[in-house]
């Protein structure tokens, strides 16, 4: 049987991918001695999404990657996204649908989050 993707091994093939994420990596991981917390980076990632301190390409390479984990069916990564990213965007009254405009899988789960 095969074995499910981690959440690290996820944020980790992002960091490989996108550059901008790569380097919210190596602060997580010198900011806790080396050692490193998947759910936590990942909402440094959002809340750098939504501060806009990591590139536009960077950030729609992300969110593309992101919108089609959502929508794969695997539970252990949908359920990282949702709860580590997603939840850490800013709420409906600020720009986090905004952000997730455009991403169908994004916008729905931030919908349901939000309640919006």
């Amino acid at each position: 049987m095969k074995q499910p993707i981690s959440e690290t091994i996820f944020a980790g093939f992002l960091s490989h991918q996108i550059a901008g994420v790569f380097l919210i990596y190596e602060e997580s991981v010198n900011e806790w001695d080396g050692e490193f917390f998947p759910y936590l980076w990942m909402a440094d990632v959002a809340k750098a999404v939504s501060k806009r301190t990591i590139g536009p390409e960077d950030s729609e390479s992300l969110l593309k990657i992101l919108d089609k984990e959502l929508g794969s069916g695997k539970d252990l990564i949908k359920n990282f996204i949702a709860v580590s990213f997603v939840e850490n965007l800013p709420i409906p009254d600020k720009q986090g649908e905004e952000i997730v405009k455009g991403y169908s899988n994004l916008q729905a789960e931030y919908r349901k989050i939000y309640g919006c």
